[in-house]
């Protein structure tokens, strides 16, 4: 993903991205830039610390093309798949915005297999990479 763009230019062309920003409880960051064939993406991010300070942490993710291509997940904090949906920008949201928070005793920890041809990449460094702005959802 090219150059970052803010929170405003990612409402502006994707205006259901917005729901992301008053979630009570959650802090999504959200950041925009090009994909590789020069197409709009725009990304929002969310994460849980283990603990105070910790350097791992459990993660929802979201990616969106469009408002018809969109992808959402959590990753745990060795960044494998925990909950995943691909779909339309509205449907992803209400996906992400549903899970329960990590120490939840109904939400996901059981880790999915790696689809293959999604373009998630359920390393260690997943996280990592978030923080950075760099999701490799």
């Amino acid at each position: 993903m090219a150059a970052v763009g803010t929170e405003a230019v990612v409402v502006q062309a994707l205006p259901p991205m917005e729901r992301l920003l008053t979630v009570p409880g959650r802090r999504f960051r959200l950041w925009s830039g090009q994909t590789p064939d020069g197409g709009f993406e725009a990304r929002a991010v969310h994460t849980y610390p283990i603990f105070p300070g910790s350097p791992k942490s459990w993660a929802d993710v979201l990616k969106a093309l469009s408002p018809t291509n969109a992808t959402g997940a959590r990753t745990n904090p060795d960044g494998e798949l925990v909950a995943y949906m691909e779909g339309g920008l509205d449907d992803v949201i209400d996906f992400v915005l549903m899970i329960p928070p990590p120490e939840d005793r109904m939400a996901p920890k059981l880790v999915l297999p790696k689809v293959v041809g999604v373009g998630w990449s359920s390393t260690p460094g997943a996280l990592a990479l978030a923080s950075q702005g760099g999701v490799a959802l």
